[in-house]
């Protein structure tokens, strides 16, 4: 049983942010809303949804529909990616004015691969206090059940639509040892794992999220290899949302050699070359010189 809190008796935290703002302006509040769960709202959400004086959404349909299910009802401002800019301002304006509103996106977390930056950067800009009311993300949500490293990891969004310019983004990553989470459409997830096995091997473990919290949800643990099977045989629907979770580089250890390899690269990387400096620590060590190559390109970053 999900039991809701009564949003009509005593709303503590969201009377106590709004009474204790002592300007004429209003607030803007960023409030996460369920991926697909309507019970993963939290009190503090609803609280401040029933407070404020309108919403600010990425899609009105959906939002009239996630507030009524919560038995709300609100004057809504579509705010996305084309009308982005000139909505930020007149929303804006409003807040200055004196109103509280509330920005949400059709599921999740604002601004995280959603629209609403623009206008909360205007509401930075203006003086205007935001308060951001936490709840679900898709992207923590499937990191946290994966099983891969959880401790550093980054968040990549959508790869580009073009296998091109997708590819040259994930020769970037290749050397990456954070954990790495991708979103990507249910329209490009086969070509995305095609491209992601070009560059990065079929033997990285990653863990898949399709659905998370909906009636559908699916989740597969596998290598790439055996997930790009999966999908081509139609063992992974092709309908909703996916999220992928990426396992980063291993890091080697720090033999004696790689350590004499840094040693010399930090006494000689201004006097010689490189060519000069991968033949150097060829000679003196037994590293190879794809593997020298790849130190000092790293060496270099890092610098």
């Amino acid at each position: 049983m999900i039991i809701y809190l009564n949003i009509k008796e005593k709303n503590y935290v969201a009377n106590s942010i709004m009474k204790n703002n002592h300007s004429n302006m209003g607030q803007l509040f960023i409030v996460a809303t369920p991926i697909g769960n309507r019970g993963d709202i939290t009190n503090r959400a609803l609280e401040i949804l029933s407070e404020c004086d309108s919403v600010a959404a990425e899609d009105t349909r959906k939002t009239n529909s996630l507030l009524a299910s919560y038995g709300l009802k609100k004057q809504i401002y579509s705010v996305h990616d084309n009308n982005e800019e000139l909505a930020s301002k007149k929303i804006v304006k409003k807040i200055i004015n004196g109103y509280s509103i509330a920005l949400v996106c059709d599921a999740g977390t604002p601004c995280i691969s959603d629209p609403g930056y623009r206008l909360i950067k205007l509401a930075h800009e203006e003086g205007i206090k935001t308060y951001p009311i936490p709840g679900p993300t898709s992207i923590v949500a499937a990191l946290s059940a994966s099983g891969l490293a959880s401790d550093r990891f980054c968040f990549e969004g959508f790869l580009h639509s073009k296998s091109e310019k997708r590819k040259s983004r994930l020769k970037n990553l290749a050397r990456e040892t954070r954990t790495i989470i991708f979103l990507i459409s249910v329209h490009k997830i086969e070509e995305n794992i095609k491209d992601i096995i070009s560059v990065f091997g079929g033997q990285r473990q990653c863990f898949l999220a399709r659905e998370m919290t909906k009636l559908h949800e699916q989740y597969i643990r596998t290598d790439l290899n055996h997930l790009y099977i999966s999908l081509k045989k139609d063992e992974i629907k092709k309908k909703g949302e996916f999220v992928l979770v990426l396992e980063g580089v291993k890091e080697k250890n720090e033999t004696p050699d790689i350590l004499l390899a840094k040693k010399i690269y930090e006494e000689l990387s201004g006097v010689l070359s490189n060519n000069k400096l991968i033949n150097l620590i060829m000679k003196i060590t037994e590293l190879k010189r794809n593997d020298t190559y790849e130190l000092l390109l790293n060496l270099k970053r890092k610098k």
